[in-house]
């Protein structure tokens, strides 16, 4: 029997995706839920596993084709696995992909990666027609002369414009600014970071508290865990939280699940885990999708201000900004060096209006202010024993 392999919907809003590498080829056995194929979208280069176990009978969309949601990617027929090929055509197709593999050196395949290159369309000087380091070079050199100044938009950043001008067009957002002292965390961590680190295997940094608070502060004011949808509001139930990551062609927003059940260290080492694999193209198609706030530590690029466009079709997104140094007037009127955090938060203002989010900003501000590391059980076991 001949099932298809369909293009899945990599999130609420994403319309299309790119296949960017088949990991078989046709004739080869495949296991349910064996890594089947790579797909490129505006969020993430996500490893599709196959929904079925069988032999791929067929490829439908080729490396690099742009299709939508739903499309037939391949066919795999499932049944007792059986060695030999079925075809002559894919007979032939394995045998020239081997081929082709046994005559590019590694460093022209991963040339012709690194620049997405079809190697048909390269004219090969070496032994037989063998396509050196050299042809590959040349032509590069060769298409950056005949682009000029016009860059081609890939396929990410094609999508992500699309679905920034969709925010742009149908929300009316806004947007308010507050600070947090962060001084006693700064100065915590000036400390303690490395050893924190060497137990816990990765840097606890502010933005995790800042994530905590925010996470506190949708418990408290749900109306910003919600989208706008055909004249109604819908409030989650769970915090789906976005973290907005920057890669080399745009940005990816993998999705932490049900983000208030997590402890302050869990949610922590989440964010760790997921934006490292976000940065090397390694997360599953489920933690892409789903979302119901994003936050975004534009702060890390050295950001003093931003305002960020909401990932539609949640009803808000928080930036935390670079920690500066500046004059601090204490409540007796003294002065102090001290460090600042400010916040920017953009929402849906068919969601709610200015004197809401002035609250639920002052809340998450207030949180990270009075935030102790040594509150925390993990830590205070840490430099309890040293």
């Amino acid at each position: 029997m001949l099932e298809k392999i369909r293009m899945p919907q990599l999130g609420e809003s994403i319309t299309e995706g790119t296949v960017s590498k088949w990991l078989k080829s046709p004739g080869d056995y495949v296991h349910k839920g064996e890594l089947l194929l790579e797909i490129v979208t505006d969020k993430v280069n996500a490893e599709m596993p196959s929904p079925f176990e069988g032999t791929l009978v067929s490829i439908e969309v080729g490396e690099g084709q742009t299709v939508s949601v739903g499309t037939v990617l391949g066919t795999i027929e499932t049944q007792a696995y059986t060695p030999s090929i079925t075809s002559e055509s894919q007979s032939s197709q394995v045998s020239s992909k081997s081929k082709e593999d046994q005559f590019l050196s590694p460093i022209v395949r991963k040339l012709l990666k690194q620049y997405n290159l079809d190697p048909s369309q390269i004219q090969g000087s070496g032994a037989q027609g063998r396509i050196t380091k050299d042809d590959v070079l040349r032509h590069i050199e060769a298409q950056s002369k005949q682009k000029q100044e016009t860059l081609a938009l890939s396929g990410m950043r094609k999508t992500i414009a699309e679905h920034m001008m969709k925010s742009s067009r149908e929300i009316p957002s806004a947007l308010t600014v507050q600070q947090a002292d962060v001084s006693e965390l700064v100065a915590f961590r000036q400390v303690y970071k490395d050893l924190l680190e060497s137990h816990l295997g990765f840097n606890v940094t502010i933005f995790h508290v800042a994530a905590f608070a925010a996470v506190k502060g949708l418990l408290e004011f749900p109306i910003f865990n919600s989208s706008y949808k055909e004249d109604s509001i819908v409030i989650h139930n769970t915090v789906n939280l976005g973290i907005a990551v920057s890669v080399n062609e745009g940005l990816i927003v993998p999705v932490i699940k049900d983000a208030q059940t997590l402890s302050f260290i869990d949610l922590a080492s989440r964010i760790d885990s997921i934006g490292r694999r976000a940065r090397s193209g390694k997360l599953n198609v489920d933690e892409i999708e789903g979302g119901t706030f994003t936050l975004d530590n534009t702060g890390a690029t050295g950001s003093l201000l931003s305002y960020p466009i909401i990932h539609y079709p949640q009803a808000a997104i928080l930036t935390t900004e670079k920690v500066t140094k500046e004059i601090v007037v204490n409540d007796d009127n003294s002065f102090r060096i001290g460090f600042i955090m400010r916040m920017c938060l953009a929402f849906d203002h068919r969601v709610t209006d200015g004197a809401t989010a002035g609250k639920f900003l002052s809340y998450v501000a207030q949180e990270i202010q009075s935030f102790d590391f040594r509150s925390i059980k993990e830590i205070r076991q840490i430099l309890n024993h040293g």
